[in-house]
């Protein structure tokens, strides 16, 4: 039987710290992805691959112009006081994982401030920060196990989550067993090395990052709360199930007494953002893009399912991955299992994952000490339902 939530919570402002990060981190990845000068980040358009909506993309601009112009505003003021910094860039880009492929999980820095658990950088204390640190190195790691639940998960969180026991050995030993490259294992190193001075640096920017955002709260403030009700309205746990659905998370890692706190997010606006923690402490959280329904809506159906096919179908033609897709048919593996039985490479392995992600036919869930891939079983159903359709057409064009 499925566990419910005993509450769902929809909050009616925004979370000013996450809003902050998700606007570093549109930057640093953009910028990471070689977009050509960091002013096309400002005037980037809110949609991507316009070839599946029904509308070309000036036209979903002026729809939705409030969105627009509040990201407009928010990083024209955060680009500033993020450009010219390559060492919080390469902190940004961090994604620590027991193998190198897990490359659609979050970066470093980024869950680390989310683990601090408090809505804006005001509350982000030197131990909090710490902790967060911690708990997200340890975790990838696999020097917790992520698997427990009630009493053996608190007392697992009490003991990881107390900056008295950190120490440098300990975070050495933690950074040795996650897969990143030299250059990124001595940029850990070191920021580990001058925790203070980091705490004090990221405070102080995020402060300024959460001005930006407020400053031009007011463009969007009337988008924000309309979401807000919307969520509140439509909250039940089964509209919650449908959420976890479409991330492919899984909702018994959440404890069962917990409720869920439900945030609409203006700056990753057609995002959905799930976050549970099998430790009481940190809050099961989940957050909205504020045009996530919105746009979903604006997509040619028909066009955005034959492009998403046309990508399988080329993933699935690969021998190498039809492999793993065949591995995964059985059970869900861990990575270095199906490196071993498939004999490949990290690297390798790495860039077939990658492909067969991004087509969403499989999804990762990090489980005690291993990332467990799984088979999204219904995009496969879905693909199959597409190839049988043109089989009924050329049948019927046959009789």
């Amino acid at each position: 039987m499925r566990k419910a939530f005993p509450q769902v919570i929809v909050h009616k402002a925004p979370h000013a710290l996450s809003e902050a990060v998700q606007l570093a981190l549109s930057y640093y990845t953009i910028l990471a992805e070689g977009m050509e000068t960091p002013a096309a980040w400002e005037e980037a358009h809110l949609i991507h691959r316009a070839e599946r909506f029904t509308l070309p993309p000036e036209q979903i601009d002026a729809a939705f112009a409030d969105v627009r112009a509040y990201l407009r505003r928010c990083r024209a003021n955060a680009r500033p006081l993020l450009e010219g910094d390559p060492q919080l860039g390469a902190l940004f880009q961090i994604r620590l994982s027991g193998m190198a492929e897990d490359a659609q999980l979050e970066p470093f820095l980024p869950s680390a401030l989310m683990l601090t658990d408090v809505e804006s950088s005001e509350q982000v204390t030197k131990p909090l920060f710490i902790r967060g640190c911690l708990m997200h190195l340890y975790a990838m790691a696999g020097m917790v196990d992520l698997s427990l639940q009630g009493e053996e998960a608190q007392a697992q969180y009490h003991h990881i989550s107390d900056p008295a026991r950190f120490t440098m050995a300990q975070v050495m030993r933690a950074v040795d067993l996650v897969q990143i490259t030299d250059a990124q294992r001595m940029t850990l190193l070191r920021f580990f090395q001058d925790l203070d001075a980091w705490t004090l640096r990221m405070t102080a920017l995020l402060a300024k990052l959460e001005t930006v955002c407020r400053t031009h709260y007011p463009l969007v403030a009337d988008r924000f709360l309309s979401k807000a009700a919307s969520l509140d309205s439509q909250s039940s746990d089964e509209q919650a199930y449908q959420w976890f659905a479409r991330m492919g998370q899984d909702k018994d890692a959440a404890p069962s007494d917990a409720p869920l706190h439900v945030w609409p997010a203006a700056i990753a606006y057609n995002g959905l953002d799930i976050q549970l923690s099998p430790w009481h402490e940190i809050r099961q959280r989940m957050h909205v893009g504020v045009l996530f329904d919105e746009l979903s809506r604006l997509q040619d159906a028909q066009r955005a399912r034959e492009g998403l096919a046309q990508e399988q179908l080329k993933a699935l033609a690969d021998p190498t991955r039809m492999g793993i897709v065949r591995m995964l048919a059985q059970r869900p593996c861990y990575v270095q299992e199906m490196a071993d039985r498939l004999g490949l490479t990290p690297a390798t392995l790495s860039h077939h994952l990658r492909v067969l992600s991004g087509a969403l036919l499989v999804w990762v869930q990090p489980q005690g000490r291993q990332s467990y891939y799984h088979l999204n079983a219904d995009e496969l159903a879905a693909l199959t339902g597409d190839l049988n359709a043109l089989v009924h057409i050329a049948k019927e064009e046959t009789l």
